[in-house]
């Protein structure tokens, strides 16, 4: 089975045309799989949203986990991967940033020969993403400082689409303490302490900037800082 995890945060905008989308793409491709859309605490109206979808739709693999809180990103992914059942696990932000085609490549690559693999909107021929020069330079400064304060050397960590063997994703998970959007630097550095094998996928990637949620130095100052708790787990991080 594919699990496909959906962290939604005020996300009433697009919901139901990105289960649409998934609805139609994966019954054509998958024998089994299961959409699992996480509520962030949002404020509008995503759960009505999510609840009118499924009950429309009685045929339907999408359900809700939803709590009243806003936790963050990280958070919603991690009860998403602890509530999902099936063997691969990806999650992909809920404006469904990149085409239904990069879910085969991405399962794929995983059924053959990862553990995990990373969404790549930095390098390679088909990599894009419509982002400004400012969000650019402050990706490119938390690479460096990833690269120095870890030793990752992957250029991207912050693309809103991964995927993991079950394996591989409960023990990020269950190792897991960043809440937020370094969740994802935290996830590499646990993979890359356990000799996880890790691959990317090149991908076209087009942001949802009207609605985003990320506000660019306030969450670099907050990256910073969590880069250096995360090195300080080092320890905790490793597979027992």
């Amino acid at each position: 089975m594919i699990s496909v995890v959906l962290p939604c945060y005020n996300a009433q905008k697009h919901i139901s045309e990105t289960l649409t989308i998934l609805e139609d793409f994966f019954p054509r491709n998958f024998k089994a799989y299961e959409l699992i859309c996480v509520n962030d605490g949002s404020s509008d109206k995503t759960v009505e949203e999510i609840e009118k979808y499924i009950k429309l739709h009685s045929d339907t693999r999408a359900r809700l986990v939803s709590y009243e809180k806003n936790m963050g990103k990280g958070y919603a992914v991690q009860q998403g991967i602890l509530a999902s059942e099936g063997e691969y696990i990806v999650f992909v932000d809920a404006d469904l940033p990149v085409t239904t085609s990069c879910f085969s490549k991405m399962i794929n690559i995983l059924k053959s020969s990862a553990d995990v693999v990373l969404a790549d909107r930095r390098e390679g021929k088909d990599a894009y993403e419509n982002a400004g020069l400012i969000r650019r330079f402050v990706s490119f400064c938390g690479y460096i400082l990833c690269r120095i304060v870890l030793g990752i050397k992957i250029r991207d960590t912050q693309a809103g689409f991964k995927g993991f063997r079950r394996e591989a994703a409960l023990l990020m998970a269950g190792k897991q303490t960043m809440k937020r959007f370094s969740f994802d630097i935290e996830y590499i550095y646990i993979s890359l302490l356990n000799n996880l094998e890790i691959k990317q996928l090149s991908v076209v990637y087009e942001n949802d900037t009207e609605n985003s949620s990320v506000h660019v130095f306030r969450d670099i100052f907050r990256s910073v800082a969590d880069i250096f708790k995360i090195r300080s787990h080092k320890r905790e991080y490793l597979k027992k």
